[in-house]
């Protein structure tokens, strides 16, 4: 008894669902259809307000009466240039200054027998990091230079001890006591006189003396391509000095010395040659250490100077067409950090657009330049670097409202005569649409003008609301030409 029961009571429970939801639809329905004006998103232009006047004569146009902004909600608004597109975005990182990278080496062979010290001005804070038995024994003293450290232009970066070195100062030394001998047998001669001395002796004490001078200045500037110092040289040569005046003390005195004892401090250092930075910069390598030989084909060490990065950024072709239009004076861009969200970005100027593209990235390289005084941005730091680009001058701007589109052309209502109060209708060539603005050509291409697409010039007025309803007016006018409100 009670299953018959159920069923019923559940028939009911569909049969009232069911009409409820057939109630709601036909409403919905019947309010579609019937709606009021004031429910279409845009609204319908009531016949009961002033009518819209339209001539057979002139059957593309629409006069509208001079308070249609009230009577028939219709609103209008001017063509406007276009506005500059947005930014282009490039990304790329920073890399050091390639004509800015010294590489230092030694131009004879030798041993290294000590290095420089970082600049004091810059002193790393490592000393409390290197083990107390290191320090205490100066195996490794925290001063000396590593890689990072920061160096000044003709700071010490190493000493080579060279027996090359050594033996072309003694070619100079021995240049300079010839000479000085030379010249004194060709001053006793002169004094003499060439009633007493023949003619051609003098001559060949002459030329003796010439010869001197050329070996003499041929091992100076042996020195000088070796990169040795004027101090260095000035050594030398008042090292040649001493000899001589021990020379001249062995005449007047046989039983003193001649040569410089083995204790003598310029002895000692007699081999050893300054290796010294080039440039300002950082130690990007060191590649020796004390004792470790060296020759003409060692880079010693790597010195870039980071005053100024190099900004190379990748743009796809279709932006590289972008960029190259660009005036010399447009060629700018700000250029953002990507790891630091807080730092400032900071404008700078495109230098060039290097006229490759990858054939796997399909990409074009666009390097520039980026003050680094303060050293803060690091080589390899990845950037992104924005571009403003100018506005086409060949393309206006209309609100997206103002368009009225059938098919594959594209309309708008605009001022007819100059006048504002009529309207007719004018295909147009669309460029670009947004949600509220589309790009328009001011002036359309022959192809453009052979699909029907006419002019739209910035200033004029083109109807925004109520042109779809205005343009059914005309059809309808234009449909039965002897029915006119």
């Amino acid at each position: 008894m009670a299953r018959p029961f159920t069923f019923v009571r559940v028939f009911f429970r569909l049969l009232v669902v069911v009409s409820v939801v057939g109630a709601i639809a036909g409403s919905g329905f019947w309010w579609m259809k019937y709606r009021p004006v004031h429910a279409n998103e845009t609204t319908t232009i009531n016949s009961a307000l002033p009518r819209i006047d339209w001539d057979p004569r002139l059957p593309d146009v629409l006069r509208l009466p001079s308070d249609y902004a009230k009577s028939l909600k219709v609103k209008t608004a001017y063509v406007q240039p276009a506005p500059p597109p947005e930014p282009l975005r490039l990304r790329g990182s920073l890399m050091f200054d390639v004509n800015r990278l010294a590489r230092v080496g030694c131009l004879f062979s030798g041993q290294v027998i000590s290095l420089g010290k970082a600049d004091k001005t810059k002193r790393r804070r490592l000393a409390h990091l290197a083990p107390a038995s290191l320090v205490e024994k100066q195996t490794d003293d925290p001063d000396t230079l590593r890689p990072g450290d920061f160096v000044r232009k003709g700071q010490l970066l190493a000493v080579v001890w060279s027996q090359t070195v050594g033996d072309k100062k003694s070619d100079l030394v021995d240049a300079l006591s010839k000479l000085d001998t030379d010249k004194r047998v060709l001053d006793r001669l002169l004094a003499v006189g060439n009633k007493v001395i023949k003619e051609n002796d003098i001559e060949s004490a002459r030329q003796a003396v010439f010869l001197d001078h050329n070996a003499v200045e041929r091992a100076k500037r042996t020195l000088e391509s070796w990169h040795l110092s004027a101090p260095e040289i000035e050594a030398v040569y008042k090292e040649a000095q001493r000899i001589q005046e021990r020379h001249r003390d062995k005449r007047s005195s046989p039983d003193k010395p001649v040569l410089a004892p083995s204790g003598d401090p310029e002895a000692l250092h007699w081999a050893e040659t300054a290796i010294r930075a080039p440039l300002d910069g950082v130690l990007l390598e060191k590649n020796v250490n004390i004792g470790d030989l060296v020759d003409s084909t060692t880079n010693l060490f790597k010195i870039v100077d980071l005053s100024n990065l190099q900004v190379m950024a990748d743009a796809y072709e279709e932006d590289l067409a972008s960029l190259r239009r660009l005036k010399p004076e447009q060629l700018r861009w700000k250029i953002h950090f990507t790891g630091a969200r807080n730092a400032k970005p900071i404008a700078g100027e495109i230098e060039r657009i290097v006229p490759i593209v990858d054939p796997t990235q399909h990409t074009g390289l666009v390097t520039g330049w980026l003050p680094n005084d303060g050293g803060d941005r690091l080589i390899g730091e990845f950037i992104a670097a924005a571009v403003d680009l100018p506005p086409d001058p060949t393309l206006v701007a209309i609100p997206a409202a103002a368009l009225i589109e059938e098919g594959d052309s594209a309309t708008v209502l605009a001022a007819a005569d100059g006048s504002r109060l009529a309207f007719a209708p004018r295909k147009v060539a669309v460029v670009q649409r947004g949600r509220e603005t589309v790009l328009v050509r001011a002036q359309p291409t022959e192809a453009e003008q052979r699909r029907g697409a006419q002019p739209l010039h910035e200033g004029e007025e083109v109807v925004t609301i109520g042109n779809l309803q205005l343009a059914a007016e005309l059809a309808n006018f234009k449909a039965s030409p002897s029915v006119r409100r």
